[in-house]
């Protein structure tokens, strides 16, 4: 569970691609209903590439994938192809060159590196000779690992419906849906006060960041958002009325729009 920064990758003029830039917005949007796709890419002998230029150097250490029909795809950094990105053991390799890839989605960690760009050149497709798709896109880097996980009664996400509800004459409804968005609470005792200190640093910032509670490179939730931690900051009270037991308090994420 982490707090990672904002999206490095934050608006469409960063992207180069291929073919059909019309589709390319659609990677900044977390919904798996709208997709970057190709056009005319759709041979397996045919490499397609996502380029992210980044305004200034960036420290990436995390990738977020999601909604991809990608087998066959490399990431590397600064338009070298050598230069892969070292992975944690939990992917299905150490290095960000994948040939057999059937995950859909996947977030992957890496050894921090500077980068002025990220590219994804992608060959092969799950289903053979399709164009290459791609939901949405999340290059970052970590903020804060949190010391340990909340117990399941202290973590509480949710996804809160905007919706429009019509009553009916009949008595009936009818329902016209808007968007969705997540929220998460995340309680806590006997935290360190390390850790405690931590987390004030992040709230301080004021500023959006990214949430990802299990990110894993196979068998992913796909839960990861921009958030806006909000309410107050009430870490300062003593576990169990004990100084020596740490510290308790509550963090309430709202998604940012």
């Amino acid at each position: 569970m982490e707090f990672i920064k904002s999206n490095f990758f934050n608006t469409t003029t960063q992207a180069v691609v291929g073919s059909n830039t019309v589709t390319v917005s659609n990677l900044l949007d977390r919904r798996k209903t709208f997709q970057y796709f190709t056009d005319t890419f759709n041979d397996d002998t045919t490499i397609a590439s996502i380029t992210i230029n980044f305004d200034q150097t960036e420290t990436v250490s995390r990738i977020g994938l999601i909604g991809m029909n990608w087998k066959d795809f490399t990431a590397f950094y600064n338009g070298v192809t050598a230069n892969t990105f070292s992975l944690s053991t939990t992917a299905a390799t150490i290095t960000s060159d994948f040939s057999l890839n059937s995950a859909s989605s996947m977030f992957l960690i890496a050894t921090p590196v500077a980068c002025t760009s990220v590219t994804f050149d992608v060959l092969s497709t799950q289903v053979a000779n399709s164009e290459k798709a791609l939901s949405h896109l999340y290059i970052s880097a970590q903020e804060l690992e949190f010391e340990r996980l909340p117990s399941s009664k202290n973590y509480k996400p949710k996804i809160i419906p905007k919706d429009v509800i019509h009553r009916m004459a009949n008595g009936g409804i009818k329902r016209l849906y808007i968007d969705e968005k997540y929220s998460v609470s995340v309680k806590y005792k006997h935290i360190t006060e390390q850790f405690r200190n931590d987390l004030k640093t992040v709230y301080d910032k004021n500023t959006t960041l990214g949430y990802v509670p299990f990110g894993t490179s196979t068998a992913w939730d796909e839960i990861m958002f921009e958030a806006i931690w909000t309410g107050p900051f009430d870490f300062f009270e003593f576990s169990d009325d004990a100084a020596q037991a740490g510290f308790s308090g509550s963090i309430k994420l709202e998604e940012s729009s």
